[in-house]
């Protein structure tokens, strides 16, 4: 009895030490854990900051601060899950945040089930992605602005790739003006004037 209790205590030291190695990757991560239970139809938050900082308990305080489309997405993804056409999923969401933004959060959820195999809970995590969205809508806004000037100034950008031995071009009339268009050094030779 007194080996059996020993690795007991060892076993519940051991799941403590998982668990807050747990906790940390998911702060380094900046990862919030929630639960939803779908017979009670209600959140629980596992750990982490809640839902665009606000206490989400149901699906109705959850529509009030969900962009209305990203809403009606998250409802089709919750009730796919529930019927078990699917095992998981992941979907980023915009939802109103207490600054008077809306945030891009992305969340993953993966459906748990009893042991008749009836979907009980969904776990899910969430993270804000808001300045990695926001960065990306900067950069796309920029390279359409530097497209518009390169084809008002009717440039042609290239790149030679001297090991493939191919040119990479943007905005090249060789290959009708699309982006990243590969033409091989032979045949761009066969463009050029005999004396160049």
């Amino acid at each position: 009895l007194w080996h059996f209790e020993k690795r007991i205590e060892k076993q519940y030291a051991e799941l403590e030490e998982y668990k807050n190695n747990l906790d940390i990757a998911l702060e380094a991560g900046s990862v919030s854990v929630w639960l939803y239970d779908y017979e009670k139809e209600v959140y629980h938050q596992l750990r982490g900051d809640m839902i665009c900082g606000v206490n989400i308990m149901n699906d109705k305080e959850l529509k009030n601060i969900f962009h209305p489309d990203d809403y009606i997405n998250y409802s089709e993804i919750l009730a796919s899950l529930k019927r078990g056409d699917l095992e998981r999923a992941e979907a980023v969401f915009r939802c109103f945040n207490k600054d008077g933004t809306y945030h891009y959060i992305e969340s993953k959820m993966i459906a748990n089930r009893d042991k008749y195999g009836k979907v009980v809970t969904l776990t899910g995590t969430q993270k804000d992605v808001t300045k990695i969205y926001l960065y990306r809508k900067e950069m796309s806004t920029m390279f359409n602005k530097l497209k518009f000037a390169i084809q008002t100034a009717n440039m042609v950008i290239w790149e030679y790739d001297s090991i493939k031995r191919y040119f990479i071009t943007y905005n090249d009339p060789i290959a009708d003006y699309k982006d990243n268009a590969i033409i091989y050094l032979e045949d761009y030779i066969k463009y050029m004037h005999p004396q160049d």
